[in-house]
């Protein structure tokens, strides 16, 4: 896409946000400015220093290093999260909450760091600027992540960057979790996001919720079938071989499926259907099965910023047998 073009050279950060109408470059410490004092800012700071020596040992880090990890593990800080990788970015703007907002991605390109040798105290720092973290915490090095500063954390910061459209990209609300699906088949999910247990299990449960999963198929055992209508025993392992081959090579404009797969873009075509012969239940003549559904979705595919991507249904398919006479297909994982 032209977006990721525009973005390819080293320099450029990222950060994802859920909300692209809503969401202003404020640090969480400034958000509320009526609370927010540079006297609390310090004392809420001084108080995590004292009790995470409980947690982390905290005499060889500095004052950017405790505020880094502040940050990282939420506290309300005058830093602001940005990474160098986008779909970095990009997944936390689709998983981020709320659900039902599009989302979008705001890039910058910073000339230079922040020298923190030079500037120990992160207090007095005179101007936006960003800093490289140490590595104080796995996840800040999974996720790519570097830091704003903002000596005024109840100011939002509008670079120029920020005014101009070709620096950012917006994600419908819609089309998230399609964005997210496409993340996972990345590698981008929160095994790698986090880098522990929490994020393996976070990734497994989000699978299973969507049915995502990767596995070895059992086939069914060969068996002897009666077929109802001419008393004919046909060989069960060839009953379902017929079946597969027959959705194998359905053509799904015939059938109710197309209609709700033709929904997802305006031009949708069909990459392949892929049958589960352990899904295959025969009944004398009847049966019925399951299939993934692979589809290419175009979308805009006329225009300069058109592009195409694909994903994978589960289909459902019933007839007499070897005549596949109903498929269904359940797209819901796309509008989730």
């Amino acid at each position: 896409m032209g977006f990721t073009g525009r973005h390819a050279a080293s320099g450029w950060l990222f950060r994802g946000v859920p909300d692209a109408v809503n969401h202003k470059l404020v640090p969480k410490i400034g958000r509320d400015p009526k609370r927010y004092t540079p006297l609390r800012e310090k004392a809420i700071f001084a108080n995590f220093q004292r009790r995470a020596q409980q947690f982390v040992t905290t005499s060889v880090m500095t004052d950017w290093d405790m505020l880094s990890l502040a940050q990282h593990h939420g506290l309300p800080t005058r830093l602001l999260d940005w990474t160098t990788n986008p779909l970095i970015a990009c997944y936390f703007a689709v998983t981020g909450e709320s659900r039902d907002t599009d989302a979008k991605i705001f890039t910058i390109r910073p000339s230079a760091t922040i020298n923190i040798l030079d500037n120990q105290d992160p207090f007095s720092v005179p101007d936006v600027g960003v800093i490289l973290p140490g590595a104080v915490a796995s996840r800040i090095v999974s996720q790519r992540g570097v830091f704003t500063v903002h000596p005024d954390p109840t100011s939002a910061w509008t670079p120029p960057w920020v005014k101009n459209a070709e620096h950012s990209f917006e994600i419908a609300a819609d089309c998230r979790q399609f964005f997210r699906r496409r993340l996972f088949s990345f590698g981008v999910d929160p095994a790698h996001i986090k880098g522990d247990l929490d994020g393996l299990c976070e990734t497994l449960a989000w699978q299973l919720s969507r049915g995502i999963s990767v596995g070895s198929l059992k086939y069914q055992e060969a068996s002897i079938v009666t077929r109802a209508s001419t008393g004919q025993r046909v060989p069960k392992a060839k009953q379902i071989s017929a079946i597969m081959d027959a959705m194998s090579s359905a053509e799904l404009t015939q059938y109710e499926a197309w209609k709700d797969l033709t929904a997802l873009s305006s031009d949708t075509t069909v990459d392949g259907i892929y049958v589960d012969p352990a899904g295959i239940i025969v009944t004398g003549d009847k049966f019925i099965g399951l299939a993934a559904i692979s589809v290419a979705l175009k979308y805009a595919p006329e225009a300069d910023d058109g592009f195409e991507t694909s994903d994978t249904f589960e289909g459902q398919f019933e007839g007499m047998w070897p005549v596949i006479d109903k498929v269904t297909v359940d797209t819901s994982s796309f509008y989730e």
